[in-house]
């Protein structure tokens, strides 16, 4: 079980699944612990791999926080002017509503408001297909998580460095994130995320720039 105060973040990638332990510390998020598993390239079921390395590292009952891929995340802005009579929630369903008209799902969202101009109302708005959400509810059942949320990994990634960051008083910082086969970025500052995409992309496309110049294996 996880000790008092401390939430376990989970990434289950393709390639690996990360494990981080977070405490709250004057406020702040602190990163107390990390554990990493690589998953085998050709394996078909990945619960069969991920459930013993659960199991070793006590991960049943934890309260979780589990990342969503950042590329299968959909984010919007939305500006509400001040005559707007709608709250945010309001205005994040309708938006939603309206997505899932064109998209013919019915989308998953969460949405985080952020300070603006004096008198704005603005909203970093998140969604995901329900294919991308549904196997990961259900892998979090089966490992036993005592799953809390759901984060797109952007928005991780901002709420992990934010606090630690140095950000000038006169504009926001951007966050980025590169792994092997897309990039995070997150853009915010002391009012909070306000720009939040990933991208397919990483690591993997200089690995190859760099075996096709140097001829190497």
């Amino acid at each position: 079980m996880a000790e008092r105060g401390t939430i376990l973040g989970l990434d289950i990638g393709r390639y690996a699944v990360k494990a981080a332990w977070v405490e709250l510390r004057g406020g702040s998020p602190v990163v107390r612990r990390t554990e990493m598993l690589r998953l085998p390239l050709d394996t078909s079921n990945a619960l069969s791999v991920i459930r013993p390395w659960a199991e070793k590292l006590k991960l049943s009952g934890n309260p979780c926080v589990l990342a969503v891929p950042g590329p299968e995340a959909i984010f919007q802005p939305l500006l509400l002017p001040p005559a707007d009579p709608r709250t945010i929630e309001q205005a994040s369903s309708i938006e939603v509503l309206r997505f899932n008209e064109m998209a013919s799902e019915t989308m998953q969202y969460g949405y985080l408001p952020f300070a603006g101009n004096p008198g704005e109302r603005r909203i970093l708005l998140a969604m995901a297909r329900p294919a991308v959400i549904d196997p990961l509810l259900s892998l979090a059942r089966d490992l036993g998580l005592n799953l809390v949320d759901l984060v797109p990994v952007p928005a991780a990634l901002f709420a992990a460095l934010a606090a630690d960051a140095t950000a000038p008083a006169a504009g926001p910082v951007v966050f980025a994130n590169m792994g092997h086969a897309s990039t995070s970025v997150a853009i915010g500052s002391k009012a909070g995320l306000m720009f939040a995409r990933a991208f397919a992309g990483g690591g993997q496309l200089f690995t190859e720039a760099l075996i096709r110049r140097r001829n190497m294996t």
